[in-house]
């Protein structure tokens, strides 16, 4: 999930990114970077709002 939501922001899908993303921090809320993650997650929701 990590890596689909790169791949889907890097295509300017927004949406299916933070959902991947999110995916991933359900499975893994304590992984090392999970504030980044949180942190880009809301980076992105704030984009598909605005765009």
């Amino acid at each position: 999930h990590y890596y689909l939501g790169g791949i889907y922001w890097r295509k300017g899908d927004t949406k299916r990114a933070g959902d991947e993303l999110e995916k991933y921090l359900q499975l893994a809320p304590k992984a090392h970077d999970a504030e980044r993650i949180r942190a880009t997650i809301k980076e992105l929701r704030s984009k598909t709002k605005s765009g």
